[in-house]
């Protein structure tokens, strides 16, 4: 793909901090950034750093090796390895935020027409259905078992 890119995720090892480089979109859709992110009228859209951890469970942790997942495998362990990241990293988060952010303005401006700001009708039924409660729960919000361990699938 044109806009896979490489880019070095940092994570805490035992006697220093590693990195491995991957490779992740740099640019996502609406539509595909709303399959793992749902926007909500009642909470504020999410920061770089909310979209990198809903994001870490499909999109970066299958690409690390196998020694960062034992050290990154709790909600507060991947929200802290935000802090380790580099500035290149973190504005592909960020700017996936601002694109959400965007989104979520034009639904608040048209709160009682959903339909009035969607590109498309296909987009539309793609933002419906990524927000339905079903699949909204499972996709937002990395999968974690009872202990607070990564559950991997």
């Amino acid at each position: 793909d044109d806009d896979l890119c490489s880019v070095s995720f940092k994570f805490p090892g035992r006697f220093a901090t590693l990195k491995a480089t991957i490779l992740i979109h740099e640019n996502l859709t609406l539509c595909e950034l709303l399959r793992t992110v749902p926007l909500d009228l009642k909470q504020q859209p999410p920061d770089g750093k909310r979209v990198f951890e809903l994001f870490y469970c499909d999109e970066i942790l299958p690409r690390i090796s196998k020694h960062a997942p034992e050290i990154i495998h709790t909600p507060k362990s991947i929200e802290k390895s935000w802090d380790l990241q580099t500035s290149d990293f973190k504005k592909i988060y960020v700017k996936r935020a601002e694109i959400l952010r965007h989104r979520w303005l034009k639904m608040e401006k048209h709160s009682h027409s959903p339909r009035a700001n969607c590109d498309s009708n296909q987009a539309y039924a793609e933002m419906q259905s990524a927000s339905s409660p079903s699949t909204t729960a499972a996709a937002a919000t990395p999968h974690f078992g009872d202990a607070g361990s990564v559950i991997f699938k």
